[in-house]
């Protein structure tokens, strides 16, 4: 009886000897501990084995790192792994997925200590009488607390020619620019960095009229950022679908156009395409057509 016994608990040893040795991520490390806002910080991921196909979030509304290639634990890779906050405030980084090794939702948070603005003219950034009313009444609100995205005005049209409206605050007085990027590693003929003509600009919402000329490109998600007057960079907006322009081509029916286009089955019971008929059906059927 005690030999029976000892099988098992030789084959539990083993297996769990073998969970604890999987390939994982155990920990998320930040550099600095404390980072300043505007400085850049360094991740680095703890744990043993290796991975592939990362997706991390950085928390702030900024596109996620995506890194295919496998990596050895612990990992870190700057300039990819590296990412600089623009806002103060409490942010999550998140492994989102992960494939290859165990990981995905592991997270840790940083908070991002503010950092004064230069003292100006004024002898500071405090304007007389206190207040952030009379603050933005003497500096750019948008380059203090930084432009942010929140949503799309209902009804945008996210196509060649298409009107758009964003909505969000910190984006100024003065004129910035909004772009719009293809997001995603894998899309071919992806859309790249495009500035939108702005029809409408302030502080909390823009108007935008995409360009109508986007050629040679495929549907694909698209994101968009603020640029505001003084060069403050916003996070980038959810992803939204782009549609990109068809391409009619109308082929002559009969023509060797369609004839090196098309391709002619023989699983009916009778077939005739283009000039061809298939001599196995045994009889043929002759027809035009009128225009």
């Amino acid at each position: 009886m005690k030999k029976i016994l000892a099988v098992p608990i030789f084959i539990l040893s083993l297996c769990f000897f073998s969970l604890a040795r999987a390939d994982q991520i155990t920990a998320i490390q930040v550099t600095p501990a404390s980072p300043q806002q505007g400085s850049p910080v360094t991740v680095k991921l703890l744990g043993t084995g290796n991975c592939n196909n990362l997706d991390l979030s950085w928390g702030d509304g900024t596109l996620d790192l995506k890194y295919n290639p496998n990596f050895n634990l612990p990992f870190t890779n700057p300039p990819q792994t590296q990412h600089t906050y623009q806002n103060p405030g409490t942010y999550t980084i998140k492994v989102v997925d992960v494939k290859g090794c165990q990981g995905k939702n592991k997270q840790t948070k940083i908070t991002v200590a503010f950092t004064a603005p230069a003292t100006g003219a004024t002898g500071g950034a405090t304007a007389a009488g206190g207040g952030i009313i009379n603050l933005c009444a003497k500096v750019d609100c948008a380059a203090l607390f930084g432009p942010h995205i929140d949503h799309f005005v209902f009804g945008s049209n996210f196509t060649p020619g298409g009107n758009v409206g964003v909505v969000g605050s910190g984006f100024g007085i003065g004129l910035g620019q909004l772009h719009m990027v293809g997001y995603g590693s894998l899309i071919p003929f992806k859309l790249t960095d495009t500035v939108v003509q702005v029809v409408a600009w302030n502080n909390t919402s823009i108007g935008a009229a995409l360009p109508a000329n986007i050629t040679g490109v495929v549907d694909q998600p698209i994101a968009f950022y603020v640029l505001t007057a003084n060069n403050v960079k916003s996070n980038y907006s959810s992803t939204v679908p782009f549609t990109a322009t068809r391409e009619v081509k109308l082929l002559d029916f009969a023509g060797p156009a369609a004839a090196k286009l098309l391709s002619c089955g023989t699983d009916s019971n009778q077939d005739q395409c283009n000039d061809w008929i298939d001599p196995a059906d045994g009889t043929s059927v002759t027809w035009s057509v009128s225009g």
